[in-house]
């Protein structure tokens, strides 16, 4: 086991340094690539709930609609297969409902209550800033007027995400949640 630690750690860093390279003597340089780690952290750290997440919802709702008791008394085999190839294409397939649809889904069929919707739906809005930008840790001035401080990009419940303190309560109140809807769903 010792060895297969080592050697797991090992390819660890040896993947980081492919992102990170080492920056020799340069300050400048180091500060940049510890720059470079915070946000590949923060951005898996969102990556990571809203994935776990998602894959509850999707199973949750494949579950629900595939057990319905409509569904099992009045249609045959075959088309209960049919069936779960339909809600696989809708909620797994390459041209699946996005997440938040999946979440309006959950929402209509009192899977989720509209307080947790509206949780879920503040992840989703900083998982997709931060898919969809590479530099995270930037001021913006768009929608805040001139005699305002500029905000960062990447915010929770209006805060900067890359404060620690708000990395923290993010982790804190996205982890319960997982954990919750994880218990309700394996119950």
């Amino acid at each position: 086991m010792k060895r297969r630690i080592a050697a797991i750690s090992r390819e660890i860093q040896e993947i980081e340094s492919l992102l990170h390279p080492d920056s020799g003597g340069d300050l400048s340089q180091q500060y940049f690539v510890l720059e470079q780690k915070k946000t590949h952290q923060i951005r898996g750290i969102v990556l990571e709930f809203h994935l776990a997440i998602e894959d509850l919802i999707t199973s949750w709702l494949k579950g629900h609609l595939l057990s319905q008791g409509a569904v099992q008394q009045r249609t045959t085999q075959r088309a209960r297969g049919m069936l779960a190839t339909v809600l696989y294409s809708l909620l797994e397939g390459p041209r699946s409902l996005g997440f938040d649809r999946k979440l309006d889904l959950a929402e209509g069929l009192h899977l989720i209550s509209k307080r947790l919707h509206e949780r879920l739906t503040e992840l989703n809005v900083i998982r997709n800033r931060c898919s969809h930008n590479w530099v995270l840790d930037i001021p913006i001035r768009k929608g805040i007027k001139r005699d305002q401080p500029k905000r960062r990009l990447v915010q929770y419940k209006n805060r900067d995400l890359f404060a620690l303190s708000v990395i923290k309560e993010f982790e804190r109140e996205y982890g319960r949640i997982y954990l919750k809807l994880w218990l309700k769903i394996n119950a």
